[in-house]
């Protein structure tokens, strides 16, 4: 099996150093004045397109980071079965999952914000659409019954929202929808 996989999780686990350093300096960059939904009818359309693009960022930002950190996860724990030389993987693998869950708790609360707390518009559903993919993925591969209850619900609510859709169609188009949002 040589070295390959080993060096493949090594640049793995450096893209994600790189992706982490690269977030935590545009947090501090951001505005600390962006409004919230429920301010929304007080703000300038100026904030509001820019609290959108935070949001559409955030989205794709913790999508990409729960695909990568799942993909960190489950190279470790195929990799630490094959090597001996590799059992500190497994001490590695509760951190490894603990930013799986960290990812997969920011990308929930951007789905809430993104169906938004009134009826959503069909480009809000949509957008939903790709972040409920890939955590109903994560919480089946778990067995999460609680999580997949969850993405059930509110798969539900969006469909409420836009009857019309058909979600299984939507799923390769919700990333461009996403960005979408903020055009």
């Amino acid at each position: 099996m040589g070295d390959a996989p080993i060096q493949q999780l090594k640049r793995l686990k450096a893209i994600e150093h790189e992706l982490d350093a690269w977030f935590l300096e545009a947090i501090s960059r951001k505005s600390t004045a962006i409004c919230s939904p429920s301010k929304a009818d007080d703000a300038s359309a100026g904030t509001q397109t820019t609290y959108l693009l935070d949001v559409v960022l955030d989205t794709l930002w913790w999508t990409a980071m729960l695909l990568l950190r799942i993909a960190l996860l489950d190279l470790s724990s195929r990799l630490s079965t094959r090597h001996t030389l590799l059992s500190d993987l497994s001490s590695r693998e509760e951190s490894s999952t603990s930013k799986v869950d960290e990812c997969v708790h920011n990308l929930q609360d951007m789905v809430v914000v993104l169906l938004g707390d009134r009826s959503g518009t069909m480009l809000q559903v949509a957008a939903a659409r790709l972040p409920l993919h890939f955590l109903e993925a994560w919480h089946d591969q778990r067995g999460d019954i609680e999580g997949k209850a969850w993405c059930r619900d509110h798969k539900t609510k969006a469909l409420l929202n836009a009857p019309f859709l058909d979600w299984d169609a939507l799923l390769p188009w919700s990333l461009f929808i996403i960005t979408w949002l903020v055009m």
